[in-house]
């Protein structure tokens, strides 16, 4: 892995992280916990930050290796977002079909809107670090 790959990875976990406290944590929490089954979350004074950082920071990379050859900034958006839409449908279905984590359909579109936002800006930043990296 290059430098621009490197640090355009870790620069997007960093956004990654911050826009997902923002969108979910703050935006969406209401809905979100009204709207799903709640019995596995963990209570927020238990929530492990470390493994939710890396597991950012590696999702932040698969967008990294997705958007790399992009060459404008409309370009990493739509790509972003491609990515995001991808990787929540695929998420979202398969809880939805074998768990009670999503009793209706419709929590899965706004957190599919929600995630391809999400990764949208995040590969919006991934895209403006690499531009500036030699």
């Amino acid at each position: 892995m290059n430098k621009k790959l490197m640090l355009g990875g870790l620069a997007g976990g960093l956004i990654f992280f911050l826009l997902g406290f923002v969108i979910y944590g703050v935006l969406l929490s209401s809905y979100m916990t009204a709207h799903t089954n709640q019995c596995l979350a963990l209570p927020e004074a238990d929530l492990k930050l470390g493994g939710l950082f890396i597991s950012n920071i590696l999702t932040s990379f698969l967008i990294t290796l997705f958007i790399q050859h992009s060459t404008s900034v409309t370009g990493a958006l739509g790509k972003g977002a491609l990515f995001g839409v991808l990787y929540a449908a695929g998420v979202n279905l398969n809880n939805y079909s074998m768990t009670s984590m999503y009793p209706e359909m419709m929590v899965l579109w706004v957190d599919l809107a929600a995630f391809a936002v999400l990764t949208a800006l995040t590969s919006l930043s991934i895209f403006l670090v690499m531009q500036k990296v030699n």
